[in-house]
């Protein structure tokens, strides 16, 4: 296996960074060869100044600089490395971004919120039947990205600046939550998504979920697949009524994801309300495998 043919990929997602590293051989399979992710919460405290704070970029700095040691022994000279919409969002990005290329020698590419949808729906795409129309969605912690589907084709895309840090960290924080502060917190969602006409598509109503906060619920939930709104209604109950020390020892739950994944939650509540579905299909694939299917085919960067 030659180095070209190998990719690395860093995604500096609001909540967590994510690091992929793939290769394809002869015949154009793709196998993975590392896949995972570290939550460093680069959008903490993004909401109340407007900018990246000096902690937060520091631990994702720390994070990406432990996977940068990795690399030689993967064949790969540097990652191809992307942002989302904290950074994007961020008054102080650019100095960020410095940051980065100095700790990476790439430079960091900061996806447009219709970019974020594109390579999601990519990522996605292995599991969408092929007449099936209607939403898929990726909920991240800046942000979420709807995309409006028929079969292989997207119909419509937009970004929202919705996600679990900046849901938690307006109406969510604390330790236990009240049910009033959770459908307050739902109902505001719903009004974001209805003024964006969010609807169910006439003809179907298939909805994909993508991202780490639909992965986590269906993981406490014990299913593959298929997540049901009666398990993420069941979850929420039982986060709202858990102190945050508690949460963490949840089987099912990464320790750096309680203290969002109320929010989280409450996010996948709020979509299903909208779209009046009781289930979403869930993707173990997203926006870093799109990147990557790209990378391994055409160099999209440069």
């Amino acid at each position: 296996m030659s180095q070209k043919e190998r990719k690395a990929l860093v995604e500096i997602g609001s909540n967590s960074v994510k690091y992929l590293v793939a290769e394809k051989d002869e015949s154009g399979s793709v196998t993975c060869l590392v896949d995972r992710n570290q939550i460093t919460r680069i959008a903490q405290g993004l909401t109340e100044t407007g900018g990246l704070q000096e902690k937060a970029m520091a631990r994702t700095l720390s994070s990406i600089s432990e996977f940068m040691k990795e690399l030689s022994s993967w064949g790969v000279d540097r990652p191809t490395v992307v942002g989302t919409m904290a950074i994007r969002a961020a008054t102080n990005s650019q100095e960020f971004a410095e940051l980065v290329e100095t700790c990476t020698g790439s430079p960091l590419h900061i996806l447009s919120g219709d970019e974020e949808g594109f390579y999601s729906f990519l990522g996605a795409q292995a599991i969408i039947p092929e007449n099936a129309q209607g939403w898929l969605f990726d909920t991240g912690g800046g942000s979420t990205e709807f995309i409006l589907f028929r079969g292989q084709e997207r119909l419509r895309t937009l970004s929202l600046n919705v996600g679990a840090v900046i849901l938690t960290e307006k109406r969510l924080s604390g330790d236990l939550v009240s049910q009033e502060q959770v459908d307050q917190a739902v109902g505001w969602i719903r009004t974001i998504l209805i003024g964006n006409d969010i609807c169910t598509p006439v003809t179907s109503s298939l909805v994909i979920g993508v991202g780490g906060n639909v992965t986590t619920v269906a993981s406490v939930a014990g299913v593959e697949g298929d997540l049901p709104l009666a398990a993420v209604e069941e979850q929420i109950q039982l986060y709202r009524k858990t102190p945050l020390e508690a949460r963490r020892d949840i089987p099912g739950i990464v320790p750096g994801r309680a203290e969002i994944i109320l929010a989280g939650a409450c996010i996948l509540r709020a979509i299903c309300e909208t779209l009046e579905v009781d289930l979403i299909k869930v993707s173990p694939s997203g926006l870093r495998h799109g990147v990557m299917g790209v990378l391994l085919n055409e160099e999209i960067f440069r």
